[in-house]
């Protein structure tokens, strides 16, 4: 003869095992998110990297710029790279192929003020946040543009 005890926890079993499942199945699925978002996060940071190198060779002046101007329009420009392309959900994966791809392209003309401010403007159309930043920090942009090293009388 069972008991009370004994026909209860029979009775539970089925239901803990398909509580077992879902957890199994939930905390397998979540890896598998985390590792999309590792991937989505790890191509995000590729693609970063390779757009700030790009940026980073165009910090000498060109022999026709103004250094004080080309150094603080230079400086503006990748410190918005940095700040646009901060994370994924700032700049989408796709879009920083894109971006990368851009100014691969860009960099095959010559480096002048005229790349800074095309820079400066590609990293408004990255999206929403890529538009608020720029739209925020446009009188920063005005300002080191007009910045020179030859006094104004």
């Amino acid at each position: 003869m069972t008991t009370a005890t004994e026909r209860t926890s029979e009775s539970y079993a089925p239901l803990i095992a398909v509580i077992a499942a879902l957890a199994l199945i939930a905390l397998l699925a979540g890896g598998g998110w985390q590792a999309y978002r590792y991937s989505q996060w790890r191509s995000f940071q590729t693609e970063k990297e390779r757009i700030e190198t790009i940026v980073e060779s165009w910090q000498a002046p060109p022999a026709d710029a103004d250094p004080v101007q080309w150094g603080a329009a230079w400086e503006t420009a990748y410190n918005a790279v940095g700040n646009v392309c901060f994370t994924p959900e700032q700049v989408n994966p796709e879009e920083m192929v894109r971006l990368r791809e851009d100014v691969e392209r860009r960099n095959q003309k010559p480096v002048n003020l005229e790349t800074l401010a095309w820079l400066w403007s590609r990293l408004a159309q990255t999206g929403p946040h890529g538009n608020d930043y720029i739209t925020r920090m446009q009188p920063l942009w005005d300002e080191a543009v007009a910045a020179s090293a030859t006094p104004v009388p």
